[in-house]
Order: C-alpha cells, then structure tokens, then sequence
C-alpha cells in the first residue's frame, strides 16, 4: 500500500484494512490459511518493487513464486499479478516501467526450476496414490482432459450450490472481511478520481465483476484452483477493491455528497436483502454494519473541516470493527470447540471440524490395537457442518478419488443394492451427495463391518441402543471432551479384517431378488455376491443355497467370527503385504471400491481381481494352501492423469 501513491495516512488505512481482510478470510474458510495469503502479498510486493526499480523487489517476488510452488494457487496468483499489473500500468501511464516488469518472467521461471526437486516428488507421490482419479469415481473424475474440462460446467465454483443462485455471497465478503466503509468509498469515490485512475479502478473492478456474472468466465479462471471458492478467489476480490479504496481515498474533497447519501441507502438495501434472504445473516451483524456506514459516512463529511480529525476517527472505527468480529469469531470457536452434543442434529450445528476430540480418540485407538495392521473407523456423529459421517480424513479409507469413500461407483452401487441410497442412475451427484451426507451408517455394523470399520464413536449413551447395538457393539472406552459431555467407543462384532475369505458365493441376480433389506445386509456377512459375468470364475467354490434365509441359521454370529483372513506384514496405501493359510477353497475379498488399477499377486502369480458384493473388490481361490499375498496399486500412467492427479490432490492438500 505504501509504494502505491498514497499519502501516509491512506496507506496505514488501507494496510490495516488488508491486515483485517486477510484475518477474516482465514478464520472463516475450509482450506484457506495464513500461508496463502501471505504468498500473494509476496507477489503484489515483489512485482511492485520491480516497478520501482526496488532492489529487494526481485528478491521478494522470487521467494512468493518459490514457497507457492506448483501449486493451485500459482494459477490463481499468476492471472492476478498480470492484472495488478495491467492496473497499475493504466493508472500511472509509465512505459518504462514495462521494460522492468519484464523481469517477472525470469524470476518466476527461475523460482519453479529451483523447487523442480520437491514438486516432482509431490507429483509423483501424488500420481501414485490410489486416493487419486479413477475411472471407477462415481462422477468421473479426471479419467482424462476432457472430463476435467467438463467436471468444471457443473462444479461449486462458489460454493452455494451447482447453479450460481445470486450475488448475496460475493457482497457478503467485502461487507465482513474488508469492512462497510470500503464499500461506501468504492461506490462513491470512483468517480471523484481522475481519468487515468478511474479508468485502472474500473478495469480491476470489472475484472471481478464479469467473473462473478457469467458462469463460463468463473470457472475458465478456477479451471485449475478446485471448486471451493474461498481457495483465493474471494481474497483477490477484496485485495483488488481495497487497492481502489486507497487510492479513492486520496481525493476525500472530491467526494460528492449526494453520491455518498445514495451509496448509503444502496448499501442499507443490500444489507436489509440479506438479512430477509439469508438465514445465515444475524440482525445483529446488520445493525452494527449499518452503524459502521453511518459513522463512515459521518467522518467522510467530518473531513471537509478536519481532516486530520477524520482520519483519525476513520483508523478508529476501524480498530473497533477489527476488534468486534475478532472477539466474536474467537469466542465462538472457544465456547463451540471441544463441546459434544448428546443429539446429533444439535452437535451438527455446534462443534466445528474434528475439534470435538474424534481424532485423539482415533490416534489412542491405533496405538492400542495392535491386531490388526489396517481398519476403520465410523461416527454416529458429524464433526462439524463441513464434515460427513463417513468423511475418512482420519478412518483410513483407501482406493477412492478422494479422502473418503463416498465418491466410489462400488460403493455407491453397494448402498442402493441393500436400500440405504436412492437408485439414480443418471444424476450421479445426488447419489454421490447422498452417499457422503448418508444418515448413520452406523446404523448397519453388518455394512461397517463389511468395509473394515472396527470401531465406532457414538454419542448415544448405551441404555438407549437398540438391540442390535447392544448386541453386537461392545463400548470399550469413554471419551470425556467437555464437562459431562464426550463420546463412547464401540467394538464391532462385525468387523472383518482387509482380505478375508468368504467359503460361500451367491449370485447377484439372487441376491437382488430377496425382498427384506435386512437379510441381504445379514447374508453379505458370510456370503460373497458375484456378478453374473463372473459366475463361471466361481464354480469351484460352494455355491449357497437359492433359498437361503440367514434369519433361520443359528451359525452365523460363529461364522462370521471364524473367516479367515490375511495375516498382513506391511500396509500402506499403495501396498499390502502378508500371507495367507487357507483350508478350503474361497473367494478373497478387499474392503475397497473396485478398482482395475489394484493387482493381486498370490506366490508371485498374478489373480485376476473382479466386483464383488456390487461394488468391492476380491478373487476366487480355488485351491487351499499356503500363499503370499501382495495387492498393489498400480495405476495405468498418462500425462493426462499426471495432470488431473496433481489437479486433484492440490485442492485436497
């Protein structure tokens, strides 16, 4: 702000409003953090010590473009500085200042080559993740260029939903982040600079502007910055009208009053929208924004007689808006974190993100149980209003384009076969939001138990479980988080270790056709279902009975505990590693989404892997014996994917 043409007092203004801005996009955003925006500070530092012939500026931008790495956010930034850039250059009308800007090229190319080591070993820890595309993802995510260009006509590019339904949330940022004042002097201020300025103003602004208007243009600019809108885009939007206000600030004598009086009742209009529209807007947030724009409006009127007295008063406001949604936001996240509501729904609303004590209790439990190498862990709680019951951030679910689960064809297809999601076949984002926001899973140990989960974490006292919580989930340890509140920790009966051994099979058509819910769930506990092209595959292993009714078979809590599985060496998520002593002939099954790029060697010898169970993946083994047991990752490389993966990972990163 300073090196921009600003007066002393302007520049403090506008520091300190990019100070507020910066704070409040962090604290209030999924995967926006301090280091992103001091990075694009960085850029607009370094390129406009450049222009200034600045010593340091090379050094500056050098180190923004280094720590952003090849990154999304190198997009984002890029596009920006050549528009700061543009902006600057039409305001001052200086052509030298072309020759040295010139430099930016070389810097920035120089910082990509000198991180090249570490980002190609990003790319290729990231290209080799099974956590990456797929071209078995439910939405198709990233099986080649042109799916990743067609995956952005119908992504969140803003965050509110598949369509853009408004401008409520653009103005939401400048208003709370920036500060009402900002608002009332870009509206009408921007007139009272001279022409070379108004027009550098008018081309910034309108930049923002096209983008949030028309779709096509929005998600051509985050092509290669994810779907979450706050990854930068808003941050910019409030750098860029900030940038303006500066320098409007300047001309305060120039401001007419007319134009202020209207900017007023426009901005008391917009807000009276929201507060009618948006159910997110408290009246206590609109009363003290419209009490900052009355006092804004005050001061700029002040200035005709003392300016100092105006400026003066204007950093004061500031201090206090500053300091009022700092205490709010920070008293918030401390009355709201590490509290565990009893009722689910009410725990929605209140606990934030895995502040509620879920991944302590998780890490205690892997330290505790050395059984098993690999297995999973369910909620019957949500984490935070961003966070899924089956969001496996910390539950280790591997094979999927995603962090978690809910984005996998084989999953999804297991959910409706046994009645828990809606059976959309042409509109896969239901089915994918369906299956990421599902109720309780935990409602079903058979289903946890059949995907790995041995443990659940629920916040319903055990007095009031139904039967078949208490009969086949055992609480071992109670989580204490606040006060009296806290959660237990549940053993499933149910739980099968990756790469276990169905003896029996059944085909798929015969499954489908049982009329009760609860007796698929029940048979897929000791019963493997097959697809019709693969039948012939299984020929050598017991085929159940077509009339088969598990609530007439006493032996099933017996089987299930006697399966045999994999007595695993090493586990990653690229790699499993163990050995296997199987009696009888059977069918080996993953608890993981089906996926062509996992390979099964047994004795070094390849198995073909097929679906099993609608959606998972397993091999028939039709001799007993003693066997190793590798199941690798190993995914079909293009440069494509390299892409798409290295798309996909660093918006999740």
């Amino acid at each position: 702000m300073r090196l921009q043409p600003s007066s002393g007092i302007s520049a403090v203004i506008g520091a300190i409003s990019l100070a507020f801005s910066g704070y409040m996009l962090i604290s209030s955003t999924w995967y926006t953090d301090t280091r992103l925006v001091l990075h694009a500070l960085l850029w607009l530092l370094g390129i406009e010590g450049l222009r200034q012939q600045r010593w340091w500026g090379g050094v500056v931008l050098f180190l923004g473009a280094f720590y952003t790495g090849l990154s999304l956010q190198f997009w984002l930034f890029g596009i920006f500085s050549l528009i700061y850039l543009l902006y600057r250059q039409i305001a001052t009308a200086n052509k030298q200042a072309w020759r040295r800007c010139l430099w930016v090229f070389p810097i920035v190319f120089t910082a990509i080559l000198t991180n090249l080591p570490e980002n190609a070993y990003r790319v290729a820890r990231i290209f080799n993740s099974p956590r990456m595309a797929s071209i078995n993802n439910e939405i198709n995510w990233f099986p080649d260029f042109f799916t990743l260009l067609a995956r952005w006509l119908h992504a969140d590019s803003l965050g509110i939903g598949n369509d853009f339904s408004g401008w409520n949330n653009y103005y939401e940022a400048p208003v709370f982040y920036a500060g009402a004042w900002v608002l009332l002097i870009l509206i009408s201020g921007l007139g009272s600079l001279p022409k070379l300025q108004r027009r550098a103003g008018f081309f910034l602004l309108s930049f923002w502007g096209l983008l949030i208007v028309f779709q096509p243009l929005r998600h051509a600019f985050l092509l290669f910055s994810g779907d979450y809108w706050r990854q930068g885009f808003s941050g910019l939007v409030v750098i860029s009208c900030l940038l303006v206000a500066t320098n409007i600030l300047q001309f305060p004598e120039k401001i007419k009053r007319q134009n202020l009086i209207i900017a007023t009742l426009a901005l008391a209009a917009m807000l009276i929208i929201l507060a009618v529209y948006n159910s997110k807007f408290s009246l206590t947030a609109l009363l003290t924004v419209l009490a900052t724009a009355g006092y804004t409006l005050s001061i700029l009127f002040v200035n005709k007689f003392k300016p100092a007295w105006a400026y003066l008063f204007l950093l004061l406001i500031l201090v206090c808006e500053m300091s009022f949604f700092v205490r709010n936001n920070m008293q918030f996240r401390s009355e709201q974190s590490y509290q565990l509501s009893a009722n689910p729904r009410e725990n929605y609303k209140t606990a934030l993100g895995y502040f509620d004590g879920s991944a302590e209790a998780i890490k205690k439990i892997k330290q505790a149980d050395t059984t098993d190498f690999f297995f999973r862990t369910e909620k019957t709680y949500r984490s935070g209003p961003i966070t899924g019951l089956n969001d496996a951030l910390v539950q280790n679910y591997c094979g999927t384009a995603a962090y978690s689960s809910f984005n996998s064809k084989g999953q999804t297809q297991l959910l409706q076969v046994l009645g828990l999601l809606p059976d959309n076949k042409h509109q896969s984002r239901v089915k994918t939001n369906a299956n990421r926001w599902l109720p309780n899973l935990s409602k079903y140990p058979e289903i946890m138990g059949l995907l790995g989960v041995k443990y659940v974490l629920s916040n319903i006292y055990a007095d009031t479980l139904p039967n078949k919580y208490n009969q086949h989930l055992h609480p071992i340890q109670t989580f204490y988080i606040h006060a009296n509140k806290g959660f237990t920790v549940y053993k499933n009966d149910y739980y099968k270790p990756m790469g276990f051994v169905y003896d029996t099979w059944m085909p798929l058509d015969t499954f489908t056709s049982l009329p009760d819910d609860a007796v698929k769930r029940e048979l897929l506990t000791t019963t493997a279902i097959i697809n019709p092209e693969n039948n012939a595959a299984f020929l050598t292993i017991t085929q159940a009975d077509k009339d088969y009714n598990l609530r007439q078979n006493s032996k099933n809590d017996d089987t299930i505990k006697s399966l045999i599985s994999v007595n695993f060496t090493s586990v990653n998520f690229n790699r499993f590693e163990g050995n296997l002593s199987l009696p009888t002939a059977g069918v080996l099954c993953w608890a993981i989404p089906f996926d062509p790029a996992w390979k099964l060697y047994l004795n070094g010898q390849l198995y073909p892997l097929c679906i099993i169970n609608m959606g998972l993946m397993g091999a028939p083994v039709s001799r007993p014996g003693n066997y190793s047991v590798e199941m690798v990752f190993e995914p079909e490389k293009s440069w494509a994917e390299v892409i798409n993966n290295w798309a996909m990972a660093s918006r999740l990163r």
